[in-house]
């Protein structure tokens, strides 16, 4: 067994957050886990700040993975409009974002993670609102996208799909129980993804 921890980088929004603790915690003994200390927002906004970050925080290059996700804040409505981010716009960005971090990492595995299901119940849809039916549209290009690329594509979405309400604390984000399933999600696919058959040795 190798003395060297696997490295991995976690980018995304505030479903991001709320797990990259948990996934730190159950990965301590092989991995070491870092991440930007603020939210990655809208695919542009990632997009744009991976030139600060890795400037700011000296991100090694022979990462092993980058675990990232971007969508959310892209297919919001707000008063109404159509989604923040175009859907064609939103595909270049991923493509772009991907580039990037091949370029900022050439050794790491990208893994893309879709955006979670929500509670549209919750949303007043003529001040702020999120479908699922446009989450499902913009997974489905990221993925392809992704995948095209040669990336790893990651369906929580399919899993929270399965949870039920009581798992949601408001309209998107999690309580506490549905959280650490999330991590554990995370943890598990990066270890799997380490593991000796895999051509890795932890």
């Amino acid at each position: 067994m190798s003395n060297k921890k696997f490295s991995a980088l976690l980018i995304g929004d505030s479903i991001s957050l709320s797990y990259r603790e948990f996934v730190k915690f159950l990965l301590k003994d092989n991995f070491e886990i870092f991440y930007p200390p603020e939210n990655g927002r809208m695919a542009a906004y990632t997009f744009r700040a991976l030139y600060e970050w890795s400037r700011d925080f000296h991100w090694a290059k022979d990462t092993n993975f980058v675990y990232w996700n971007n969508g959310l804040w892209d297919v919001v409505r707000i008063f109404g409009d159509e989604p923040q981010t175009p859907l064609k716009d939103y595909e270049i960005l991923i493509g772009r974002t991907f580039d990037r971090l091949k370029y900022l990492f050439p050794q790491a595995v990208i893994i893309f993670a879709t955006s979670t299901a929500v509670v549209e119940s919750r949303f007043d849809k003529e001040i702020f609102y999120r479908s699922n039916e446009d989450i499902q549209k913009y997974n489905e290009v990221a993925a392809k996208v992704i995948l095209n690329k040669g990336g790893v594509v990651h369906d929580l979405n399919k899993l929270t799909r399965q949870f039920p309400e009581a798992a949601w604390e408001d309209s998107t984000h999690f309580v506490l129980q549905a959280r650490q399933i999330l991590a554990d999600q995370v943890a598990t696919l990066l270890k799997n993804f380490s593991a000796p058959k895999l051509g890795l040795a932890i």
